[in-house]
């Protein structure tokens, strides 16, 4: 039910020690995957508060802290935990009063509480709710658990997150962190993350891994005694406790060190500390770190000694390699998260080309597909040829064969993360599988050898932007979830995976070495036209270096009213690693923008600082000499006409037309929260 597997969503996370460093300090990754599109997609932002707050990162449409993040000491990370932040109770009813129930032989009364919600343009919707001691009468946790309300049971939902306020507490506490000890004392302080664990790296070479969540306190003990025959069966399956209502020694109980009653105390969160490297790539704690596995803790958080979903396999074999081979950098980390190195093609692709062969002797149409597949290259890179086939043969295998049918070589807990392996070809439905596979290609017109990118896109400004990476079941780092449309060309959306990636260093400088990337952009309006230069985003595997933009660095010229976007270029290129003071950084800029009565022409600046700001002059004439930039203007140097969203500037780009205006967007933002010598507020900028 909570099984990581079944989810769209997830992520990965990394952090270095400074053992493995090529300096001595930590390193982090941070790779979620979540939606591409509604209210759960991520922005970016850098908050800044002189002397108080400055940090940088990403957070999710509708919060207000920084959720994933750095500042100039400490990054940190989230994943999706498997602990479940809830539980049950089955009630034994009274049975001539269906709304009351027993405990301990005596009878106490449901409380009857009725919402009304408006709805624009329409009438209110009206429910009623039934309240317990335990929470609320619920009648299913999903499709996969109905629970009904009879006359003689029910049941009651114990969520202790219901009024848990104290997430944005948790995120501004690692904002203002200067190490990986007072991101530790922040989650033991608070205890505010309902559903997520948290890896860091700090300057000082530590890193850090907790399973800190707000869960119900569902001990083992207690579950052994209180379960019932139901609880029995979903405990150790999912993690999900149902426990008898009607006992009163059946309550959850406190830790001591727990900020509310029916919680655990951080004292029984899993953690690890100073680790060569810690990962999860929503897999429990367990295997946090392959030479030091995570023992110990409630079922409630997650098992131990169970098999490992195949990007955990992955993401393990190559963060382990990367921390024995030592040395490492931010680059080290950027490779990693476009490898695209796909574990499922590693552990089953040379098998299953062999057994192809096998079969083409009677099935001669499967025989081009048996090459395609003995050629590929194990990657799901936009240039891969094979990798389409591989893909749709595997969804088709893995969701038609039984998990204990599909490999030889079962499950180890002695060897976690290479069993279970060899590829059982003698399973029913791979012949199936495989055969499928060919046949729908070639309905679809698609070659069995087409290159991955040429068939796995997203359309944006009416063009096809190849996309790279691939889904869950092939255990790839770099996850997308795309949708299939045979009709539309393969792949032709993409509804989650990478989302907005953090890779952060330290050089010992004021400000951290570090690389964003938000894969989407920044903004999605209604009536907003977005260009970008989808090549130098994660379509095309850039994460760029970031840019501080002070007051006047857009450098724009010229006025616009009306204007629409026409062209689009390569041209403004500049690259280099950014520094606080002023210093080059990578941008690109649009070189025309045109509309009915004027022109705005957009120049790149390579220097960062007030010495280069824009200009407010208007468009020059070919060959002419640049105009001479004011000194530090008030607000960003635009022509009166243009408004800026964000003055920031970064390695992607973008310009928004909105009712004639011109908004400048980015999708990157600063690394270095500079204790002086200028700033980017958080709040949006509007300036004339």
């Amino acid at each position: 039910m909570f099984a990581p597997q079944n989810a769209d969503m997830g992520s990965n996370a990394v952090a270095f020690s400074g053992r493995t460093t090529a300096n001595g300090r930590g390193l982090l990754l941070g790779n979620p995957h979540y939606p591409w599109q509604g209210g759960r997609r991520f922005w970016q932002s850098q908050q800044t508060i002189p002397g108080e707050l400055n940090v940088s990162g990403g957070s999710l449409l509708g919060t207000t802290a920084v959720s994933i993040g750095f500042n100039d000491k400490v990054a940190w990370s989230h994943t999706v935990a498997t602990g479940v932040p809830l539980s049950l109770h089955q009630l034994t009813l009274d049975p001539a009063d269906p709304t009351a129930y027993l405990v301990d032989g005596e009878r106490e009364r449901m409380t009857k509480r009725t919402v009304s919600v408006p709805v624009k343009g329409g009438a209110p919707v009206t429910r009623t709710q039934w309240w317990t001691r335990y929470g609320p009468v619920v009648t299913a946790l999903g499709a996969s658990l109905p629970l009904p309300w009879s006359a003689t049971t029910a049941y009651a939902l114990n969520d202790p997150n219901a009024a848990n306020l104290r997430g944005s507490d948790t995120a501004l506490g690692f904002a203002k962190a200067r190490s990986t000890r007072d991101i530790q004392e922040t989650l033991r302080r608070v205890q505010g993350l309902p559903w997520v664990n948290t890896v860091a790296a700090d300057s000082a070479g530590h890193s850090f891994f907790s399973q800190s969540q707000v869960l119900p306190r569902i001990t083992d003990d207690l579950a052994q005694r209180c379960s019932t025959p139901l609880g029995k069966a979903t405990y150790p399956a999912s993690g999900v406790a149902v426990l008898d209502g009607s006992r009163t020694d059946c309550a959850l109980g406190s830790d001591k060190d727990a900020v509310q009653p029916g919680i655990f105390g951080p004292s029984k969160m899993p953690v690890l500390k100073d680790a060569p490297y810690v990962e999860n790539s929503n897999d429990s704690a367990w295997l946090t770190n392959a030479d030091r596995p995570l023992t110990g803790y409630e079922r409630v958080f997650g098992t131990v000694a169970t098999p490992r979903s195949l990007r955990t396999r992955g993401a393990v074999e190559d963060v382990s390699a990367m921390a024995e081979k030592g040395g490492l950098t931010v680059g080290d980390l950027q490779r990693q998260q476009f490898a695209n190195r796909a574990p499922a093609g590693d552990l089953a692709a040379a098998d299953a080309a062999k057994a192809c062969t096998a079969l083409a002797a009677d099935r001669p149409e499967l025989k081009d597909a048996c090459d395609v597949l003995r050629r590929w290259d194990r990657t799901v890179n936009g240039d891969s040829r094979g990798a389409l086939l591989f893909d749709r043969f595997w969804r088709r295998l893995v969701a038609s064969v039984p998990a204990a049918q599909l490999w030889k070589v079962p499950f180890s807990p002695a060897d976690p993360v290479r069993t279970p392996n060899t590829l059982n070809t003698a399973a029913p439905g791979f012949a199936a599988a495989l055969a499928h596979a060919v046949e729908e290609l070639k309905a679809a017109g698609i070659a069995l050898d087409a290159p991955l990118g040429e068939h796995q896109f997203v359309v944006r400004g009416g063009k096809r932007v190849p996309v790279h990476g691939g889904t869950e079941p092939l255990g790839i780092w770099n996850k997308i979830e795309p949708v299939w449309n045979a009709a539309g060309g393969g792949y032709t959306d993409v509804t989650a995976g990478s989302s907005h990636i953090q890779a952060v260093g330290w050089d010992g400088g004021r400000c951290p070495v570090a690389r964003t990337l938000l894969t989407y952009a920044q903004t999605v309006e209604p009536g907003v036209t977005v260009l970008q230069r989808p090549d130098r985003a994660v379509l095309g595997r850039a994460l760029g270096d970031v840019a501080v933009l002070r007051e006047g660095h857009p450098q724009v010229a010229g006025t616009a009213g009306g204007a629409r976007a026409r062209a689009l270029t390569p041209d403004g290129v500049a690259t280099g690693p950014h520094r606080c003071g002023g210093g080059p950084f990578r941008a690109w800029g649009v070189s025309r923008l045109t509309g009915p009565a004027r022109t705005a022409q957009f120049r790149r600046s390579r220097r960062i600082g007030p010495e280069r700001a824009g200009t407010r002059s208007g468009p020059r004439r070919r060959g002419a000499a640049p105009p001479r930039p004011p000194v530090r203007p008030r607000h960003p140097s635009l022509h009166a006409g243009f408004r800026v969203r964000a003055a920031l500037v970064g390695p992607v780009g973008q310009v928004h037309v909105v009712d004639g205006d011109v908004h400048l967007d980015d999708l990157t933002h600063p690394p270095c929260p500079c204790p002086s010598g200028g700033r980017t507020d958080a709040r949006q900028v509007r300036g004339g």
